[in-house]
């Protein structure tokens, strides 16, 4: 999410996790102390702070998605062209029935 939207606040981000305020104050301090995310005063309200991706946390999502993506498509090249087609439509089904629902 920080790496799609930018920064967030605490809130916005126990929000997306679902997740208590507490939970994610707990997660956030974990991946501060990682070196994944910084907290920083909002430019605008001294009384907000926001939650950033550092370039360390950027570097290990990258790493996590360029892993995702091989792994995936080492799992489609063994699969027949018929069952990826299938694959493709059943996916575009769900991305509607998704959105039709959150509509």
């Amino acid at each position: 999410m920080l790496s799609r939207r930018g920064a967030l606040n605490l809130s916005a981000l126990a929000r997306w996790t679902q997740a208590s305020l507490p939970s994610a104050s707990r997660l956030v301090d974990r991946l501060e102390a990682g070196d994944l995310v910084e907290r920083a005063t909002h430019p605008t309200s001294r009384r907000e702070i926001e939650i950033r991706l550092t370039a360390a946390g950027r570097g290990v999502l990258n790493d996590v998605r360029t892993a995702r993506r091989k792994r995936l498509r080492k799992t489609l090249v063994g699969m027949e062209p018929t069952q990826v087609s299938a694959l493709l439509e059943g996916l575009e089904a769900f991305a509607r029935s998704r959105d039709a629902a959150e509509a």
